[in-house]
């Protein structure tokens, strides 16, 4: 494990695990500094040490903000990332001095100048972060960011620039400096100053502290006439200073909480999203324009703004009306179920009055009577009112299991073609009633042993079977399985139930497989029902690994069909015979039994 990594943020106020070893690492290095400064001063070995310290400093400062990153949630992960790459730049930029020191002749000094004034770029991109809306992916308005902070440093930079045949003065790269630090530092100020967001405060509060010291040592270390070199004095107040944000990206350990649904926007929020935006435009509208003598350059740099700002407008305007339209579209799916519900509610308190009516009013005829046929008559339609209130109260509590997360599928070995043959000989009765043949058929490539939930697979094919005998009036209903696939493993399944029915309207045919939807959904629909059976067979079939759909045209009846996965059981007897294994079954039987769903 790398030194000063964390495993996460804490909620409690404790400091993140390891970050004892960053402020270590950090101690001694600033240590070693002032040994080497009070002992080898300007030697050439002094100057190489110094130097070398100051490289390490930052690449410790660059992985320690990289760490504070990844335990960070998001607003506080870009805000890190991009410390991250101002320290990555501020190394180079290091290096590149330090090379030119050793190396005489050397004409990269101007390139490590230009590089530390780059490596507060990001920085400066770091005012557009929101606490409500930064997105959990790098946003692609940032890129917009970074150009506008490119035109600004050379809108400043036009501005301090002579004019054509003029000499630049000499305080021009030093003003240069203190106005870059300057905004930079007011920014962080007024993003400390305008927000009520705790996160925010932290991170901008704590390297507010660290720009205005460091603004605070370079207006005097870069002071015209001021002689200061490395392996001077001055090399320990700039360790010190370097291991600040080493120290803040440490022990970084705040808790980020979003936005609590239905909060308001406030005020300092649509400051923070419509100030800092135009923070950078005005700021190189004023400065390009006050560039006197550079007239077409600062032209193009106040056109490039222009560009990029309205490009981010339109990007912002944009995402403002998805998110209107998305909002529009979950505002109507929420009304739709609302009324789905109360319709749902209406049917149900139709669907359970009539066979609680039933069972009281048979109850009490059975209680005068003393006909024993007259009885049995009576008990035998509290029978039926009974398994009936029973299907619904089943039906909407398995939906409310599924929906809950609780429904659990325990399967165990099987033969599906004998589970298939069992489903519809309980059936044959209500099929027979109707004088309709109910049929069905398995494929001899079915295999023989699989492991399934034999309640939740004989629960869909009774819902299926149950709705093809209640919708059709006339003809044959019938039930078939064949191997779809087959792996070494496991075995995908498609079952088949078809009726010749009235068949479903096309555009009903998704709408019946929605939770409280019916393509009837009156209370004075001549079939009952619940509206969750298909809804609950959808759902178990999603959680056996397959899907559930439809064919059907009006007046040609209709096929519901429907794959699910399963894996393969140990070898065994088989558990039907192979004689009737494969034949095709016509169930009659003449006593009558309700129809399930």
């Amino acid at each position: 494990m790398d030194i000063g990594e964390s495993h996460g943020s804490s909620s409690d106020g404790a400091l993140p695990r390891r970050s004892s070893a960053w402020l270590v690492s950090a101690a001694f290095l600033w240590v070693s500094e002032v040994a080497v400064i009070a002992t080898l001063g300007r030697s050439p070995s002094g100057i190489t040490l110094s130097n070398l310290i100051q490289i390490a400093l930052g690449v410790l400062c660059m992985f320690a903000a990289w760490r504070a990153a990844r335990r960070s949630g998001s607003l506080g992960k870009y805000f890190w990332r991009l410390i991250t790459v101002t320290f990555s730049v501020w190394v180079v930029a290091e290096c590149v001095g330090f090379y030119s020191e050793i190396v005489p002749g050397s004409t990269l000094n101007p390139v490590s100048d230009l590089l530390f004034v780059f490596s507060t770029v990001p920085f400066g991109m770091a005012l557009f972060l929101d606490p409500d809306h930064e997105p959990n992916h790098f946003d692609r308005l940032h890129i917009l960011d970074f150009i506008q902070a490119i035109l600004f440093w050379c809108a400043v930079y036009l501005f301090f620039l002579p004019l054509p045949g003029g000499n630049e003065s000499i305080d021009a790269a030093w003003k240069r400096g203190l106005v870059f630090d300057a905004v930079l530092t007011a920014g962080f100020l007024l993003r400390v100053v305008l927000t009520r967001s705790p996160v925010v405060r932290a991170l901008f509060g704590r390297m507010l502290v660290f720009l205005c010291l460091s603004t605070l040592a370079d207006t005097y270390a870069n002071y015209p006439g001021r002689d200061l070199r490395t392996g001077d004095w001055f090399d320990v107040c700039w360790s010190a200073l370097t291991a600040i944000p080493l120290f803040i990206a440490a022990t970084w350990h705040k808790p980020e909480t979003g936005r609590p649904a239905g909060t308001p926007t406030r005020a300092h929020n649509i400051v923070v999203q419509h100030l800092f935006p135009l923070l950078y435009p005005t700021l190189i509208l004023v400065t390009a324009s006050l560039a006197l003598g550079h007239a077409a350059w600062a032209s193009i740099t106040i056109l490039g703004s222009f560009i990029c700002s309205s490009a981010r407008m339109l990007i912002t305007q944009r995402r403002l009306q998805q998110s209107e339209t998305r909002l529009t579209v979950a505002k109507e799916a929420a009304e739709a179920a609302n009324v789905a519900k109360s319709a749902f509610l209406a049917n149900m308190s139709h669907e359970i009055r009539t066979p609680m009516n039933a069972i009281l009013g048979m109850t009490a005829l059975a209680m005068d009577t003393v006909s024993p046929e007259e009885q049995q008559e009576y008990l035998h339609d509290v029978s039926d009112s009974a398994e009936s209130l029973l299907s619904l109260l089943n039906d909407i509590l398995d939906f409310s299991k599924i929906e809950a997360g609780r429904m659990d599928l325990d399967p165990v070995p099987i033969s599906i073609t004998q589970l298939l043959e069992e489903t519809t000989r309980f059936l044959r009765a209500g099929a027979t009633r109707k004088g309709l043949a109910l049929k069905w058929n398995a494929s001899p490539s079915v295999p023989d042993h699989l492991q399934a939930d034999p309640l939740r697979l004989r629960q869909v094919l009774l819902n299926l079977l149950g709705n093809a005998i209640k919708f059709t009036e006339r003809g044959s209903v019938q039930a078939a399985v064949k191997l779809e696939s087959e792996t070494e493993d496991a075995a995908v399944l498609k079952f088949a139930v078809h009726d010749t029915g009235p068949g479903i309207l096309p555009d009903k045919q998704q709408l019946i497989f929605r939770a409280f939807c019916q393509a009837d959904g009156s209370t004075t629909r001549k079939h009952g029902g619940t509206g969750l059976g298909l809804t609950i067979s959808a759902r178990l079939v999603d959680m056996m690994g397959g899907r559930i759909w439809v064919e059907s045209q009006p007046g040609s009846g209709s096929t519901f069909y429907f794959t699910a996965s399963f894996p393969k059981a140990g070898t065994g007897p088989s558990v039907v015979p192979p004689a009737r294994r494969f034949a095709e079954q016509e169930l009659t039987v003449p006593e009558a039994a309700p129809a399930h769903r």
